[in-house]
């Protein structure tokens, strides 16, 4: 038997977060796509120069000011996306250990929380599959205290669209897996689901937003071992 925390930790790694660069005046790098790039966020080039973002365009350009001792100028042929956190565990767990990590909330996020406990099948002897699991997945970004619903919806539900759309990506080229349906849910205003009343307590002590990700995961049997 597999482990599903292991599982998402190795789809989490197969996500593609290198951004072609169609040209660059230093500042302003043109690009096609923004995966799941936001304001105040970093950066990297593929020599690993930090850069912070200052604005951008979905889509189409990401305007950055140089991290320290980086270089004054963006000259890369490749923009990495923000480096992704991985959570796994409770509500109140997750967010004892978010409130632990020491860098900056810019930094923590964005965020792919797997939430435990988790459902999971009994697999027949004859079935194809080794495991089963019904995983629940949050991808979560900070957006710094803003009630703008335009905001909400532009910097941080949009670019966790995206960041949810890599990793069915990275689920679709995993050859062991087999292909599923996913269902999505906007989560902005990170909060307790009350009936008629939208969000109220924060689960996460963080102004967050982003999307619900549920799905089945199951695995083929990839060998004959009778061991």
């Amino acid at each position: 038997m597999a482990n599903l925390v292991d599982k998402i930790q190795d789809i989490i790694n197969n996500i593609d977060s290198n951004i072609d660069v169609v040209s660059t005046d230093g500042t302003i790098i043109l690009v096609c796509d923004t995966k799941w790039i936001t304001e105040l966020k970093f950066v990297k080039d593929e020599l690993g120069n930090e850069y912070k973002v200052t604005s951008f365009v979905e889509n189409t350009s990401v305007t950055v000011t140089p991290g320290t001792g980086s270089p004054a100028l963006f000259s890369g042929d490749i923009l990495v996306a923000p480096e992704i956190t991985y959570f796994h565990g409770s509500p109140a767990s997750v967010n004892a250990e978010y409130n632990r990590l020491r860098q900056k909330t810019s930094r923590k996020t964005p965020f792919i929380w797997l939430v435990e406990p988790y459902e999971s099948d009994d697999i027949g002897l004859l079935s194809p599959f080794t495991d089963n699991w019904k995983p629940i997945l949050y991808f979560m970004e900070w957006l710094k205290g803003d009630d703008n619903n335009d905001k909400q919806n532009n910097l941080a539900i949009k670019p966790m669209e995206a960041l949810g759309d890599a990793f069915e990506d990275a689920v679709n080229i995993d050859f062991t897996i087999k292909r599923t349906t996913f269902r999505d849910k906007r989560r902005p205003r990170f909060g307790i689901d009350l009936t008629n009343r939208g969000s109220n307590e924060k689960i996460i002590d963080e102004d967050l937003s982003g999307i619900e990700k549920r799905f089945d995961l199951s695995l083929f049997k990839t060998s004959d071992c009778k061991c």
